[in-house]
């Protein structure tokens, strides 16, 4: 946090319910003994944290409406209900670092130790980013993804999908799509990482940040009612169970299974 201090960055970090916490006026005490009630959120202003008491910084503490681990977002500026929807902004990078390591270019098994090397190597790869990247979406746009992305929702990043389609077009001897162009429009569908992982609370979340209908989430939620009742007789309460965001019968994270 000093570091980025330094490079005059403003930051949002989540940090562990472990932190101790200091107060002006007030004993020391782990954040997790902040009391927060479910569905609400609470600020803290020029705070202490750690041992060495670091700061001032900003606190904001949020518990959810499911009793779920509440969250813990530290900040360098004034700490408000924005200070969670700027946290949630590193979300959407997340696909990005799968696409550089496990599920695309496999940067860090290259072991470059250069980093004249290294920054050459990443090059390239911006350059292969933004050309599969428009790839991805212009197959999205035309309506093709599922030919390359078998998933019942976007299931894959737009590259991994401008990837497969590159493989798929040579393959078969089709012309690849001659455009580069990234709209800077919002994401028209929003990734998943499949039915059985998919919450439509988080969903609906993501969509209101990037401004998605939330009617076509719930469109959503009731094609996904209907196929994982299905092979259980249509038993609401299995259903719910494959949700680990709606573990208790009242929750309303999936809306009402009888409609």
């Amino acid at each position: 946090m000093a570091h980025l201090q330094r490079l005059g960055w403003h930051w949002r970090i989540r940090i562990k319910s472990s932190f101790w916490l200091y107060r002006r006026g007030r004993p020391r005490c782990k954040v997790e003994r902040l009391a927060v009630a479910r569905g609400q959120a609470c600020f803290w202003q020029q705070v202490y944290i750690t041992e060495k008491r670091y700061g001032p910084v900003y606190l904001a503490v949020a518990q959810s409406g499911q009793g779920q681990d509440a969250w813990y977002v530290l900040s360098d500026e004034l700490a408000d209900g924005k200070t969670f929807e700027e946290y949630g902004l590193r979300f959407d990078i997340e696909e990005n670092f799968l696409d550089d390591k496990s599920n695309g270019f496999q940067l860090e098994a290259s072991l470059i130790r250069s980093a004249e090397a290294l920054t050459r190597l990443c090059l390239v790869l911006a350059v292969t980013t933004l050309y599969l990247v428009a790839q991805g979406t212009e197959v999205v746009k035309q309506g093709k993804r599922r030919w390359v992305d078998p998933h019942w929702f976007r299931g894959q990043s737009y590259l991994k999908i401008g990837w497969n389609w590159v493989k798929l077009a040579l393959s078969r001897g089709w012309q690849l799509i001659p455009t580069l162009h990234l709209s800077s429009d919002c994401d028209p569908e929003p990734a998943m990482a499949s039915k059985r992982r998919w919450c439509p609370s988080i969903a609906w979340m993501k969509g209101r940040r990037s401004d998605v209908d939330r009617s076509l989430v719930e469109l959503g939620v009731h094609v996904m009612w209907h196929a994982r009742a299905q092979p259980f007789c249509h038993g609401p309460h299995r259903v719910r169970q494959t949700c680990c965001h709606a573990r208790r019968d009242d929750c309303s994270c999936l809306g009402d299974p009888a409609r």
